[in-house]
């Protein structure tokens, strides 16, 4: 068993790993049964189509299983999160080899109950698991409660990286020189297994939804030469409040689906 523990600007957010070696009877069991529906809550299928990863529930705890689609066999565990650590939401490939998923958990901060994301990557095996979300330290001015979303898998020339989108929080200059002031949304990439991060849109405090995060992605579709339409509803956010958004973007989807299906 590997227990791994994030530090949240104070506050400990325990993760436990369970190691893929050593399932127990009941585990293998109900691993066999992974097509009942009840069992499998999230699946997804390698880039080369060899591995499905899956997030299947055993008992009260959430494991992820690989299965291999080529030899066949049991669908193999990684690693579990039992409940008290934290519940497991998803996983998906970011390559052929290297797995992302993200764990939420709820912590009580002196009666408050916060919710906090965190993303983290692993390979297929189990192996070199490291925490994508960015980390933080005693000078962060903040709560690092989001850890990021990844809004692009397929990145060109980076083999293994994503395009997230997190938030920044600045950071006092008390016992260093150096001094963080970014604040805000913004994207950067991030290779998977070396945690090499770089700014792609640089954050803005009064980004919340970040339209940039839209307009950037339509234009590398765009650019790889796929269809794509961007429908921007200025001043509304996501959760278009306005009868006419709602029913524009309904039919403006309905119109790019039946162009692309020939219909």
């Amino acid at each position: 068993m590997r227990r791994i523990v994030v530090a949240i600007s104070g506050l400990l957010l325990p993760l436990s790993l369970a190691g893929a070696a050593v399932p127990d009877a009941s585990s293998v069991e109900l691993a066999a049964r992974f097509g009942a529906l009840e069992s499998v809550e999230q699946i997804s299928i390698s880039p080369n189509g060899k591995r499905l990863v899956y997030v299947g529930a055993i008992q009260q705890s959430r494991m992820i299983f690989i299965a291999d689609l080529v030899n066949g066999g049991l669908p193999v565990p990684i690693f579990k999160v039992d409940p008290a650590d934290g519940r497991l939401y998803w996983c998906r490939w970011a390559s052929d080899e290297r797995l992302v998923c993200e764990i939420g958990s709820i912590v009580n901060d002196a009666g408050t109950l916060l919710g906090f994301s965190r993303l983290f990557a692993v390979n297929a095996d189990g192996s070199k698991l490291v925490r994508l979300t960015a980390p933080t330290n005693s000078r962060t001015m903040g709560l690092m409660q989001y850890g990021g979303d990844v809004i692009d898998w397929d990145v060109p020339g980076s083999a293994g990286s994503v395009l997230m989108g997190r938030a920044f929080i600045p950071e006092n200059s008390m016992g260093t020189t150096i001094k963080r002031e970014d604040e805000g949304y913004g994207i950067e990439l991030v290779d998977t297994l070396t945690l090499r991060r770089s700014k792609v849109e640089s954050p803005r405090r009064d980004a919340v939804s970040y339209i940039g995060q839209s307009r950037f992605m339509n234009e590398r579709l765009r650019s790889a030469g796929k269809r794509c339409t961007l429908v921007e509803f200025p001043g509304l956010d996501h959760q278009l409040d306005s009868s006419q958004a709602r029913s524009t973007l309904l039919s403006q989807s309905d119109a790019f689906l039946r162009e692309a299906f020939g219909m």
